[in-house]
């Protein structure tokens, strides 16, 4: 990509931008996020909510399957997933909807909203493009929470350096 480009061409959402660290990664020359030698560091694993919403006895509340609920720190990446497969959550089921609509009366709204943002401008009328429109697809479409195959895998790497200070190593999931 030539440097004129790169100066011209308008940044913003739906924008594919360069990964300068793709061809590192590819190669596998690119340092992940869990593989920093840090000495004596230890390995956690999270403990997930298995049900969509619970009341777990003695630690908080569930609200969505998948949600962290504890982790485990060990000297090996072995012996903390052994450890996490070693805890049993205790809790008790409560209703819940798993249909988006059903659930949007529970929308977080927060108390402030950022003084920076400002609501995209309208660009025409979707519904009438939608009915006015020579071919339509209508459907329901999921998506997993991960992707099968991802390059690196989630995990965050801290090096602590004491007096409450610390470098993070993140993979960004």
């Amino acid at each position: 990509m030539t440097d004129a480009f790169r100066e011209t061409r308008a940044v913003g959402i739906g924008t594919p931008l360069p990964r300068v660290d793709s061809p590192l990664k590819v190669t596998g020359r690119a340092p992940y996020a869990a593989e920093f030698p840090i000495p004596g560091i230890h390995h956690g694993v999270i403990v997930s909510g298995l049900i969509a919403k619970v009341r777990v006895t003695g630690i908080d509340r569930i609200l969505f399957s998948g949600q962290p609920v504890a982790l485990v720190l060990a000297e090996t990446v072995e012996a903390a997933r052994f450890a996490a497969s070693l805890i049993d959550v205790s809790h008790e089921a409560e209703p819940h909807d798993i249909e988006f609509e059903a659930s949007l009366a529970e929308t977080f709204m927060p108390r402030a909203k950022r003084a920076r943002y400002h609501r995209p401008k309208n660009h025409g009328d979707a519904d009438a493009a939608f009915t006015d429109a020579a071919m339509r697809h209508e459907g329901r479409h999921r998506l997993a929470k991960e992707h099968h195959n991802p390059m690196e895998m989630h995990a965050s790497t801290v090096d602590w350096h004491g007096e409450g200070s610390f470098t993070v190593y993140d993979s960004g999931w």
